[in-house]
């Protein structure tokens, strides 16, 4: 690096010599003053002051450019180097594009750390300034190195580059995939719910569907129930009515006849009808209400008939 900047300084010296501006010319060796000693800032500044009045100097721009690469301001020295390259001559050309190279490289390795894509992206324009380099001088060895070392870490850079991206979308991936599965859970569990659902709807349904089965075969059973407790009612109904008529019949039977042997005496022949009266006309509407023809009706009525009414009840 130090060979090519005073490769520079000696055109800078013969332009000067040739009828360069002097005032811009004090400049410039004032800046290379402050280049040889170390002092880079203040060589930057009067390079950048002599591009006042002249702006498209290739020899400036280059001055400046380097300049800044050796204040470590590599990025701010791509600028200025590119410049130096619109002129005409050759080895400024050759010289820009070696410490293009070097500026490329430089800024590529502090982005290493925060962005590997922009890194590789830097060392691919070093590696094709030393190249350009090396068309105008082949046999620059310095250019020959530093082509050769860009190039393995830039292979290096790559790799790093490749196995981020793989990384990243690995990530990205079971991202997706977890997303995914989040989602086909909650649909899982949807249908599970809905199938649930269903389900209890259908037992719900097949319970009312055995409730009614159950009702309506229970009904014939208990109409069957009621009937033959009817019937059972009606029989027992007809067999009080057959007793009370056998009562009725036995009790009209064994019933003293008013004037029997012509002993009993009138008035308990009397009080003997007219409590008989009474019973036999309670049975007789038993009867009745059992049966429309009672047995021993015709008995009866001709034995009360034949008795006079002394009460009324």
């Amino acid at each position: 690096m130090k060979k090519k900047f005073l490769f520079s300084l000696v055109i800078i010296l013969t332009a000067a010599q040739s009828g360069y501006g002097a005032s811009r010319a004090a400049v410039v060796r004032k800046g290379n003053k402050f280049y040889l000693k170390g002092d880079f800032d203040h060589s930057v500044a009067q390079y950048t002051k002599a591009l006042e009045s002249q702006p498209e100097s290739d020899i400036i721009n280059f001055n400046l450019g380097t300049a800044l690469y050796k204040s470590g301001r590599y990025a701010e020295s791509i600028e200025p180097l590119q410049k130096s390259l619109l002129g005409e001559s050759s080895p400024i050309k050759s010289m820009a594009h070696y410490n293009l190279g070097n500026a490329y490289y430089q800024s590529g390795l502090k982005l290493e750390g925060k962005d590997v894509e922009q890194a590789v992206a830097s060392l691919e324009k070093s590696l094709s300034s030393y190249e350009q380099s090396l068309a105008f001088n082949k046999e620059d060895q310095d250019a020959r190195f530093n082509y050769d070392i860009v190039k393995k870490k830039l292979e290096r850079l790559k790799e790093k580059l490749k196995q981020s991206q793989q990384k990243q979308s690995s990530s990205q991936n079971k991202s997706e995939e977890k997303k995914e599965d989040q989602s086909s859970s909650a649909q899982n569990q949807k249908n599970q719910s809905q199938q649930e659902e269903n389900s209890k709807q259908k037992e719900q349904e097949q319970n009312q569907t055995q409730s009614s089965q159950a009702q309506q075969q229970n009904q014939p059973e208990q109409e069957k129930s009621q009937a033959q407790q009817e019937k059972q009612g009606e029989q027992e109904d007809k067999e009080g009515s057959r007793d009370g008529e056998e009562n009725l019949t036995q009790n009209a039977e064994n019933q003293p006849q008013s004037g029997y042997n012509g002993q009993q005496s009138k008035g308990d022949s009397e009080g003997d009808e007219e409590d008989l009266s009474k019973q036999e006309a309670q049975m007789l509407l038993r009867g009745f209400q059992q049966k429309e023809e009672p047995q021993g009706l015709l008995n009866v009525f001709k034995k009360m008939n034949s008795t006079p009414v002394l009460k009324d009840w």
